[in-house]
């Protein structure tokens, strides 16, 4: 459902994620702002933010699972955010991380 949202939205546009548990992988390959309602808008799968996605961010959202967030994208913002022990963040130039830890 998110990954549709996701493909579905123009450039610039805010994607708002309902309470609940997104298990699913996710490409983000143009500026899109992904925007949680704290931590009961879960997600738990990879996400890439493919070179196309300069501008992204992830805001907001309880990150945990087996997810992985790639990026090789710049100026990323992933801020914010729950992001669980031992989950990987990578990539990116130019990028803002800035979490709250679980």
């Amino acid at each position: 459902m998110l990954f549709r949202s996701i493909n579905a939205a123009a450039s610039g546009a805010m994607i708002t994620l309902l309470q609940g548990t997104y298990t699913e992988t996710i490409t983000i390959d143009k500026e899109v702002h992904v925007q949680g309602k704290g931590r009961s808008s879960v997600i738990d799968g990879t996400i890439t933010i493919g070179s196309s996605g300069t501008g992204a961010s992830i805001k907001s959202c309880r990150i945990t699972g087996n997810t992985a967030i790639n990026a090789s994208a710049s100026h990323v913002m992933i801020v914010n955010n729950w992001i669980a022990n031992g989950k990987t963040v990578s990539g990116g130039t130019n990028a803002f991380l800035f979490n709250l830890g679980e």
